[in-house]
């Protein structure tokens, strides 16, 4: 086998690049099972395979003796059932009617070629389907075609594609003050203005503090404007970009080398990434990112630059990633410099229908990319300015599962399609309140079932009113045997989570000879399951825990020796949060014990 480098400086190829030549003299096919043969980067990160582990690439001939191969970026000739496209590109304001240096890239394909002198590009082997082609060139508007179907051994002749200079009008800073456009996101990011009377902390008192109000004016971007950010989030903030200096103030406060937050740029509409360095540097490395990031606290409101000069960039992206263990308040955007391209548009039209009764669904939310609309009174819904390219079209409505559909949609182009909605579920199907009763001295089970498989919260609450003609009176009904249970020494608490087949129970223990405190774990047939966590990390070695509360996600936990309740993970027994008594609510003083706890998982309040 031999590896040719082919150098550019010798021999041309459009774009500059190089190329690689790999010919095979001779194979041992009993071999080829355990090769790997392709390219990759220096870091690793993008490259292509054409054998691994003996499999081959779908496009790949196979590796025979006498086989060359080449690697390269001009596609090649046309072959097989395959078709061409063919045509013309301009850029505005230049002498000569063809430009060359043209990026022209064919939409759903991934191909990349480049217009020579006069102006003219083909594409090779395109194999049957429907696309469009997109032109590019740095400090341009791009342009695309109108959509278009190729068929086997077809030729498609294009339209000259016009490439005219991004206007200083298309360059300045959005303050956000009128609407959140051209701001594209996805996650908990969100446009508006913070009330910081009515944020909503995780602890009080407060361990964090939200911005006063934007930078300028009252409007701006937040990862949550009206509380604290989520555990384990991956929120991503787009907007259009160039090769230039992008500006941007922010404000930040988050769990320090925990959570974070990073710049992104793309140079492909956002099909593929590369990190963008601020000119100032990133604060640390951010577990919840892989890398670094803006961590910590600002302190107020900082201005940052990422220098996009020498790159191809389309878009710039803001992510924040958090951990699963503890919040603050977040990252918030505003005043930053964008560089708008001219949109390049179509149409879609369509219906919105539910998918067991196909009746129409009313009041819909329909949207993609920049533009959004409602659905009518039967259901109809028009994007009149729906930006070209592929992308999702989202349609959200109450008590229905958001639905989206991936369209591809050209210059000019109008796109019609028909969009099924379905129902979140619920048995009984009655929407009315359910009213059950339950006989004293009795074990009753009433099953309500909602089946909801949408990101979409589904609030449920829990009446419960008592037959005051009964009286009431407290029996021993069930028990758990724990004379066996090694390093149990005194039972102090016990806790349980869920209902039926997803309970299990937790008894605190405490050994007054050795110091020992346990959480200890017994399944739903109340048997140790071997499982036990120390409560020293919040108790300590001189206090003793109370009693504890489970709200859906973690055991609450009393220590009365403190003005504190802990929050601890039943899935590993890690700390991950705590309230602090504040000075007026009553059990801040030191003479006051905290030891019974509860939990009113409707109103989200806790009563000691």
């Amino acid at each position: 086998m031999e590896i040719l480098l082919i150098s550019p400086a010798i021999c041309d190829e459009p774009g500059g690049n190089g190329e690689i030549i790999v010919r095979f003299r001779g194979v041992n096919d009993s071999l080829l099972a355990y090769c790997t043969l392709g390219l990759e980067n220096e870091r690793g990160l993008l490259g292509t395979v054409y054998l691994y582990n003996g499999f081959y690439d779908e496009y790949a001939e196979g590796i025979t003796s006498t086989r060359t191969i080449k690697f390269t970026t001009t596609p090649p000739a046309y072959w097989g059932n395959a078709g061409v496209v063919r045509g013309y590109a301009d850029l505005r304001g230049t002498p000569s009617p063809g430009d060359s240096g043209i990026v022209l890239e064919l939409v759903d394909r991934d191909m990349i070629t480049y217009t020579l002198n006069n102006g003219f590009y083909e594409f090779l082997a395109v194999p049957p389907g429907r696309y469009f082609v997109r032109a590019t060139y740095t400090g341009y508007n791009f342009d695309v075609s109108p959509s278009f179907t190729i068929s086997e051994r077809e030729t498609v002749f294009l339209d000259t594609l016009f490439i005219t200079p991004i206007l200083p009008s298309n360059k300045y800073v959005e303050d956000f003050e009128d609407n959140p456009q051209p701001g594209v996101f996805s996650g908990e990011w969100e446009w508006g203005s913070v009330n910081v009377d009515s944020f909503r902390y995780s602890t009080v008192p407060p361990q964090t503090a939200p911005p006063p109000g934007a930078h300028s004016g009252t409007k701006m971007w937040g990862t949550l404007l009206n509380g604290e950010y989520k555990n384990a989030s991956c929120d991503t903030l787009i907007f259009p970009a160039g090769p230039e200096i992008i500006t941007f103030w922010h404000y930040y406060d988050t769990e320090p080398t925990r959570d974070g937050g990073i710049v992104l740029y793309s140079e492909d509409f956002c099909q593929s990434w590369q990190m963008a360095h601020p000119l100032g540097g990133y604060d640390d490395s951010v577990y919840a990112l892989g890398d670094s990031g803006f961590t910590g606290s600002s302190g107020a409101w900082v201005k940052d630059s990422v220098d996009l000069r020498g790159t191809a960039a389309t878009n710039i992206a803001f992510v924040f990633a958090s951990d699963s263990i503890g919040t603050a308040a977040g990252w918030y955007l505003d005043d930053i410099f964008v560089i708008r391209p001219a949109r390049k548009t179509g149409t879609i039209t369509g219906y919105v229908y539910d998918n067991v009764d196909y009746t129409p669904v009313v009041n819909a939310l329909v949207f993609g990319g920049e533009d959004s609309a409602y659905t009518d009174g039967i259901g109809y819904f028009v994007l009149d300015s729906a930006d070209a390219g592929i992308y999702d079209i989202t349609v959200q409505c109450p008590g229905y599962i958001t639905n989206s559909v991936n369209i591809l949609l050209g210059k000019g182009d109008t796109f019609s399609l028909n969009i099924p909605l379905y129902k979140i579920e619920i048995s009984p199907e009655d929407t009315s309140d359910y009213e059950f009763e339950f006989s004293y001295g009795q074990h009753d089970t009433q099953t309500v079932q909602i089946c909801n498989p949408a990101s979409d919260t589904v609030q449920v609450g829990i009446v419960v009113s008592a037959d005051d003609s009964t009286p009431g009176e407290i029996g021993i009904c069930d028990s758990i045997v724990i004379d066996d249970v090694p390093s149990m020494s005194i039972p102090v608490a016990v806790g349980c989570r869920g209902k039926g087949h997803l309970s299990d129970y937790w008894i605190t223990s405490y050994d007054p000879a050795v110091g020992n405190r346990y959480n200890f774990k017994f399944d739903d047939a109340k048997n140790y399951t071997g499982v036990r966590y120390s409560t020293i990390p919040y108790t300590g070695l001189t206090e003793i825990a109370g009693d504890m509360t489970y709200d859906g996600r973690y055991f609450w936990q009393t220590v009365p020796g403190r003005n504190t309740i802990y929050a601890w993970n039943p899935n590993d027994g890690n700390l991950v949060d705590s309230i602090v008594a504040p000075a007026w609510a009553g059990w801040h003083s030191a003479d006051t014990l905290v030891c019974g706890i509860g939990y009113d998982v409707v109103n989200d309040v806790f009563y000691l």
